[in-house]
């Protein structure tokens, strides 16, 4: 009778605990848990496996059902599967997309279930550019100078980092397929590097080209005609020996002409006797530019000088033709250009 009840109340207990399953396992139905996560690339598959505590739990149940299945087949879509894993396949581009593992079976006589979710991120297979950055906003250059500008693609993964390089006036500022700018002339023009893979994505150097230094050369042989505002100076001469008559467009000093004993005279009034005419002069160290002046060397002598953006002037200050007797010794100064030759004394 006592192993009676006993055994009554122990079919009771299963019954009671059966029954309250039942009636809890719809609620915990309604929330999975999350048991992992995964990444995949649009196009591309994945494998979801089961964590190993469930799959061993499995391996010794009688599984009745089991299903894996995306939220979403839009962005994931569930390939094939096992009861262990599912081979997914990524659609499209998403930073969350749940695939779930539902499973029902039985162990030690009791019926149960498992309820899982994989948060799975499904990463582009193309990275577009987002910003594309110079190592040059602005930049002046002189003519004939050249600029390598250099472009950061962001993101540092981005499928396509190609660029294009394009000048808004090749006349002014000519730019390699590499970035490399070229002044050309006074200007400006914008420089514009693209991203190549469609994105839009851009950015600009502005260029300003300045005009560059000329070269003037300055000799015996002929005069000057046109004088810049600002040139690197070769001037080459030979002075007689006696007075030299000099006009320049820069200033000069005994120290630059660097000639052996060399005087500089201006001259300070000029005068008229009978046929001829008279001037007198007094010795300078310095003549400022478009001067014209008397440079005086014991000796035939080559003056060479070379001078590096000198500021210069464009017409002389004076025009003068006379004679001076000093000396018993006849002189000619003669400045009708900007370079003559110098008169030796007969």
């Amino acid at each position: 009778m006592i192993k009676m009840r006993k055994s009554l109340r122990s079919t009771l207990k299963i019954a009671w605990l059966t029954l309250a399953w039942a009636l809890v396992f719809p609620l915990l139905a309604q929330a999975s848990a999350k048991d992992g996560e995964a990444e995949v690339y649009e196009g591309k598959t994945a494998t979801i496996y089961l964590g190993t505590p469930y799959q061993n739990t499995l391996r010794k149940s009688k599984v009745i059902s089991y299903a894996w299945y995306s939220e979403s087949d839009s962005y994931v879509t569930v390939t094939s599967s096992t009861q262990n894993y599912a081979r997914i396949k990524g659609i499209r581009a998403t930073s969350s997309c749940k695939v779930y593992f539902k499973c029902s079976y039985s162990l030690d006589g009791y019926y149960r279930t498992m309820d899982f979710y994989y948060e799975v991120k499904v990463l582009a297979s193309s990275i577009s550019v987002t910003r594309i950055s110079l190592s040059h906003s602005t930049a002046n250059l002189t003519e004939g100078n050249t600029l390598q500008l250099t472009a950061s693609v962001y993101p540092t993964n981005a499928t396509n980092r190609s660029v294009s390089w394009l000048s808004s006036d090749a006349s002014v500022a000519s730019v390699t397929p590499y970035g490399l700018v070229t002044a050309r002339t006074a200007g400006t023009a914008t420089i514009t590097c693209r991203a190549a893979d469609g994105s839009g994505c851009y950015d600009v150097c502005r260029i300003t080209v300045e005009a560059g230094t000329q070269e003037l050369v300055i000799s015996d042989e002929a005069g000057l005609t046109e004088i810049p505002p600002v040139a690197n100076i070769r001037y080459e001469r030979l002075f007689y020996a006696g007075w030299n008559s000099v006009c320049l467009p820069f200033a000069i000093n005994t120290d630059l002409l660097g000639l052996r004993d060399a005087q500089i005279a201006v001259v300070d009034d000029e005068d008229k006797i009978g046929s001829e005419r008279y001037v007198s002069y007094r010795l300078v160290e310095r003549v400022e530019a478009g001067t014209a002046c008397l440079v005086y060397v014991p000796s035939d002598q080559v003056c060479k000088i070379a001078l590096e953006g000198v500021k210069l002037v464009s017409k002389p200050v004076r025009r003068v033709r006379c004679w001076e007797r000093s000396r018993n010794q006849p002189l000619e100064m003669a400045v009708t250009s900007w370079l003559r030759t110098g008169n030796r004394s007969p």
